[in-house]
């Protein structure tokens, strides 16, 4: 494909590693299009990409359009924003303090926002979440486990979960993630966030490590209220010992998959 080409409604203005650079021929609006392929049916992939088409929030980067053309699937967005959760951390080092709370909450708002409209992901790892002013930001919101490519590492899945519950599991391994700065089995990370004893307990029990799983509204609520100082502490898992900088395991990028793709900016658009 060169600049200029035509897929379905849209012209190539430039060809990156991984997208496109396009422009709709109708509204003449600046997106970025990708072909993707799917674990399943295509026709059933960009079914369930066009219910996530139009999603607004703060939280959730969600998609313009999907389509099919020549056999193979595409989605259209806007350039993602921020940064990639591993190259957030690759950047700073591992989260911690009002930073690491930061993250959670909105990581779990974003659970929130999705869980409302009846939508579940299925497939979040570091790569999906991208950090924008400290916040957390899911791209493709509820397409995880459709996308082939994006399929989630072991410590991010729980075999036996779908549904919700498997997005919570996924959320709770984020943010042990986000405060080690690599990867670690749940059992032992969670107790080396960090964090204050009450927000542990809440991600032991989205672990399945203890108690039975929470919401994800009643995860931000625990977090909003230990960073407003309105419910106490007790105490503080304990921090890890060993430095999160220069980190290693997911912030290897050969570790992860192939180098992540040239994404066109907006500016560039």
């Amino acid at each position: 494909m060169n600049p200029g080409d035509l897929i379905g409604a849209y012209r190539i203005d430039a060809v990156g590693t991984a997208d496109f650079a396009v422009t709709h021929l109708a509204t003449q609006r600046a997106a970025r299009l990708r072909w993707i392929a799917p674990a399943g049916d295509v026709a059933e992939f960009v079914q369930a990409a066009r219910r996530v088409c139009g999603i607004s929030a703060p939280t959730l980067h969600g998609l313009i359009d999907a389509g099919i053309e020549g056999g193979r699937c595409y989605i259209v967005d806007a350039p993602p924003p921020g940064e990639t959760l591993i190259d957030h951390i690759g950047r700073v080092g591992a989260l911690t303090g009002d930073a690491l709370l930061a993250f959670a909450e909105s990581l779990f708002s974003a659970l929130i926002e999705l869980h409302n409209r009846e939508l579940h992901d299925g497939g979040l790892h570091p790569r999906r979440i991208r950090v924008v002013s400290g916040r957390a930001c899911m791209t493709e919101p509820g397409l995880g486990r459709l996308l082939q490519a994006s399929a989630p590492p072991p410590e991010f899945t729980n075999p036996g979960a779908t549904g919700p519950a498997a997005d919570l599991f996924a959320a709770a391994a984020l943010v042990c993630f986000a405060a080690q700065g690599r990867t670690m089995s749940p059992e032992v990370a969670v107790e080396c966030t960090g964090l204050a004893m009450p927000i542990v307990t809440q991600l032991k029990a989205c672990l399945g490590i203890e108690g039975p799983q929470p919401s994800a509204d009643a995860v931000r609520r625990t977090i909003e209220a230990v960073r407003a100082g309105t419910l106490a502490p007790d105490s503080t898992s304990t921090a890890a010992n060993e430095p999160s900088a220069p980190p290693s395991g997911w912030l290897t990028e050969a570790s992860v998959d192939p180098p992540a793709p040239q994404h066109f900016e907006a500016a560039n658009i």
